[in-house]
């Protein structure tokens, strides 16, 4: 079998389209208009920013790295991709070197570290969400390569033919949720726009369920 027999994904204007023939706006083989389309565009956007803030972020995590310098304790957070937290974190004294583990830390218990200009190589890191940083500690004595795990936000749905970072089996709570958030701008009921509501919950808890669990979960569902 081809990898394309399992490949199948449903793009942005496609879930939306489908949300609108549960409304009952739009009858199969209907197009959106270019209103509806920029409606369900703002309104699909603004699901998936909700449902960051439940911790939904499993499937966007991401190895990224960087150069640790020498004396210097802070550094910026990624904003491309906008790095949410960190599961991981190792470095090496060069790029191909022994990976050495780093404990990421709360925020509150970097900031009861007594000497925090003490020197050394990096046991611990920590994230300032206040002021977009992370911290390594003991500050470095020499250039060092970080590698770690981050939890990145969501992009935007910007592109119409885009298929998202959503797995497929968020795909039709998504598609139910927005079918929910539409309803009463075309007038339906309060009871069906409960009923779509209640079946896009169950399917996102449906689909949410098979995510393994996040260590870092407690302080991920702070970040926004």
């Amino acid at each position: 079998m081809a990898s394309t027999d399992y490949d199948f994904k449903a793009n942005r204007t496609q879930i939306i389209e489908q949300a609108f023939r549960i409304v009952g706006v739009l009858e199969p083989g209907d197009v959106l208009t270019g209103e509806q389309e920029e409606e369900g565009v703002f309104v699909l956007n603004e699901i998936i920013k909700s449902w960051q803030s439940e911790g939904v972020y499993v499937w966007n995590q991401q190895w990224l790295n960087t150069t640790l310098s020498a004396d210097t304790a802070a550094y910026d957070l990624s904003t491309d991709p906008a790095v949410v937290a960190i599961e991981q974190a190792y470095y090496r004294t060069d790029a191909t070197g022994t990976d050495h583990p780093i404990e990421i830390i709360s925020w509150d218990k970097y900031t009861e570290i007594s000497d925090k200009s003490s020197s050394g190589h990096p046991t611990a890191l920590t994230i300032d969400y206040a002021n977009d940083k992370f911290y390594v500690w003991p500050v470095p004595t020499q250039t060092l390569y970080l590698y770690y795990l981050a939890i990145v936000k969501l992009q935007d749905w910007d592109d119409s033919a885009g298929k998202g970072q959503l797995p497929v089996r968020f795909e039709r709570a998504l598609i139910y949720q927005l079918a929910a958030d539409l309803g009463d701008s075309y007038g339906r009921s309060e009871q069906w726009i409960h009923q779509k509501q209640q079946k896009a919950t169950y399917l996102f808890r449906r689909a949410k369920a098979s995510m393994r669990g996040l260590d870092s979960k407690t302080f991920v569902n702070s970040a926004f």
